[in-house]
């Protein structure tokens, strides 16, 4: 019937939207002419207990974030990877190598599941601590299954050896009170990528990376890079658990190997918690566990990348965007802008017709255009009897059965069954630019994020100086200016200071009856409200705006 394959169908377009539910409820309720009110949880679970077709499966965890994940933005990254711009494919495909970073933690981050007695409601594990630290571990892998020692940040100040002990062959540790990636730690991971994958100008390395800050909005990692033959490549935003081979093939096996490292670790050592001292060593066995040749083959091969394959992803995987998917809004002319278009219309004046200075074309009798149709009535009649009709399509024969014999067509789909969730778009002000797929370390893309930089240092200064321009209410009062104890300061110091103008305001000194500082480097005054300083403070010093931009 055409029923099944219809069902079957938006079935797979729908699956992580809307579950299995769309396609039981939809192709029974066809079949046997159900009303849409008529469907009920109730009768679905009646469905799903007589059948044994349609498992029941836990739902994994789904960001709202990455439910935006749509083809216009993979299509543009398929693209740079494909080389349709001819940046970077004709290097080999063991320069192309793939860098995130994963947070460990003392404690697992999920935990197996185990046997227990029948009845049993809650069955706990030993843990190191309801929460453990987190410190984030760099990884790095090529298409050809070659690994990267990882690198090790530990929240901390100081680093000690004891740290890695039994990390990976050739890891090593950094230290960053959050325990994060930074700007300056990237930058000497970089250099080590440089001295292990080789890389020059004559030999370049593709290095794909997600759109971390430190990553995509450095000027530093893109002249490195440059003068190092590294080619940065970076995902679209909020695809990366879709197109980052590590996310896909790689971090759920490395976690399952950790966790059962620490639970194993806990049952050797009774009595003692999971440290920073023990992470490393931990993580290095699980690491030597699940770092494969397969596994790195086979993440770039599932997320398209290598061997390159544009048509890896099906409208399956673009279905939670659809909530997200809305239509453009459309520019509604105005209706003055309509009144002004149709002012603009040229108009044309009629004349009176006794007008002497107007021509006007000779009217044609009826007559003349009566005798002008030379066919007569008689053929006219006889073509309309020539033309033909189309035959009339046979109705349906009555048969045995109740279906007809032709495609079925449904009055109701499954759309109207149970619609797609629609967001509810509202004009929201984006205060930040949204992140894009680029090869970060092209020309255009530098010079646009230099003229961000500078766009936003501007903005801050003026920020800034708005700030010490604002006038504070305060209470008039003598004027006085506050000096330091045991300066030898005169009245010639001062002298010049009778008609002088504050540097924020302009006000004069005469004019004024609130106190005045003096800036350290040009030596201009200014009142202690417009420069943000205390007028207490008998040891406050100013340096004005002017020279700290200078």
């Amino acid at each position: 019937m055409g029923s099944d394959s219809f069902g079957n169908n938006y079935y797979q377009n729908d699956y992580y939207m809307l579950g299995r539910s769309r396609w039981v409820e939809f192709n029974p309720a066809v079949k046997w002419e159900y009303d849409a009110s008529q469907i009920t949880p109730e009768w679905f679970g009646w469905i799903h207990y007589k059948t044994d077709q349609i498992p029941s499966d836990d739902c994994a965890k789904f960001c709202l974030m990455n439910s935006c994940y749509a083809q216009k933005w993979l299509l543009p990254h398929m693209e740079n990877v494909s080389g349709t711009d001819q940046a970077f494919y004709p290097y080999s495909t063991t320069r192309a190598r793939i860098e995130p970073w994963d947070g460990v933690s003392t404690v697992p981050k999920s935990q197996s599941k185990i046997l227990a007695t029948c009845g049993k409601r809650q069955v706990g594990t030993l843990t190191s601590a309801e929460r453990g630290k987190l410190m984030t571990t760099i990884l790095c892998f090529s298409a050809v299954g070659n690994y990267m020692p990882p690198m090790f940040i530990f929240p901390r100040k100081r680093m000690k050896p004891e740290l890695l002990d039994g990390a990976p062959a050739g890891s090593w540790g950094e230290c960053h009170e959050s325990g994060w990636i930074q700007g300056p730690l990237f930058v000497l991971w970089l250099k080590r990528f440089i001295e292990w994958s080789h890389s020059t100008k004559d030999n370049p390395a593709l290095l794909l990376l997600d759109g971390h800050a430190a990553h995509v909005k450095s000027v530093e990692v893109i002249d490195l890079a440059r003068e190092n033959g590294v080619i940065l490549l970076c995902f679209p935003p909020h695809c990366t658990h879709r197109l980052q081979p590590l996310d896909v093939g790689f971090m759920r096996p490395i976690s399952t190997y950790y966790s059962s490292e620490i639970k194993n670790w806990l049952r050797s050592h009774p009595g003692r918690v999971v440290t920073q001292f023990q992470t490393a060593g931990l993580f290095g066995k699980a690491f030597v566990s699940a770092a494969t040749m397969t596994t790195a083959i086979n993440a770039f091969r599932t997320t398209g990348i290598w061997p390159i394959n544009k048509d890896v992803f099906t409208d399956v995987d673009f279905a939670p965007a659809d909530t997200t998917d809305n239509p453009e809004p459309t520019k509604v002319p105005l209706v003055n802008e309509a009144i002004s278009q149709r002012d603009n219309t040229p108009m044309r004046l009629e004349t009176p017709e006794g007008d002497p200075g107007v021509k006007t074309p000779p009217r044609q009798p009826l007559q003349e255009i009566l005798t002008d149709n030379k066919t007569p009535p008689s053929q006219i009649r006889q073509q309309g009897r020539n033309i033909q009709t189309p035959p009339k399509q046979p109705s349906p024969q009555p048969g045995c059965s109740w279906m007809v014999d032709r495609p079925s067509n449904f009055a109701t789909t499954p759309e109207q069954i149970m619609p797609v969730p629609k967001e509810n778009r509202t004009s929201k002000r984006v205060s930040k630019q949204r992140g894009k797929t680029a090869i970060i370390t092209e020309s255009p893309y530098k010079n646009e994020l230099l003229a961000i930089k500078k766009t936003a240092e501007l903005k801050e200064q003026k920020k800034r100086v708005a700030k010490d321009l604002k006038l504070k209410s305060i209470k008039q009062k003598k004027r006085k200016v506050l000096t330091k104890k045991g300066s030898k300061s005169s009245a010639e110091e001062y002298a010049d200071a009778e008609d002088a103008e504050c540097i924020y305001c302009g006000y004069l000194w005469s004019e004024s009856t609130e106190g005045w500082i003096r800036c350290l480097k040009c030596s201009r005054w200014a009142h202690y409200s417009c420069a943000g300083e205390d007028e207490k403070d008998e040891e406050a010093t100013h340096l004005c705006a002017l020279c700290i931009e200078n």
